[in-house]
């Protein structure tokens, strides 16, 4: 094996660590993954499109919609349109929508700020930039292929 491939399968299996990890988390916890994305979408930036969360957090459109009418169903959201997209809608949180948001959310953020803590700003910061570095390259390579 080659060391580029090397490092082509230590990445594989470092970035299914990381999910897996999550993933078997957000079961013990009884938590959906893309409920808590699309919660964390909108704790993050208060109003956002439904393109926007899919692009953003790289969920698929279907599961975000069906997402989002879950959550609007319960109360926890309000499609408004948009000003820029007259056939678009932002979606934001009600009142009682952000106070569920903020407990669902509530273990995973201090989940992921001990995980910070552990680690340290400087390496998390470092971590940050390569996966985004990489994200990029990746990106760079399937568009080329098309």
């Amino acid at each position: 094996m080659t060391q580029e491939e090397k490092l082509v399968q230590a990445m594989n299996i470092a970035l299914s660590r990381t999910n897996g990890q999550y993933q078997k988390w957000y079961q013990e916890h009884g938590l959906n993954s893309y409920l808590i994305q699309t919660l964390y979408a909108l704790y993050m930036e208060p109003s956002m499109s439904q393109k926007e969360i899919s692009e953003n957090y790289q969920m698929p459109k279907q599961t975000v919609n069906n997402t989002v009418k879950s959550l609007e169903r319960r109360g926890y959201v309000e499609l408004i349109p948009d000003e820029n997209d007259k056939r678009g809608r932002r979606i934001s949180f009600t009142a009682e929508g952000r106070e569920y948001a903020i407990r669902a959310l509530d273990p995973v953020l201090k989940l992921d700020q001990s995980v910070v803590e552990r680690m340290g700003v400087e390496n998390y910061g470092g971590l940050i930039q390569l996966l985004n570095a990489y994200s990029d390259a990746l990106t760079y390579e399937i568009r080329k292929e098309q």
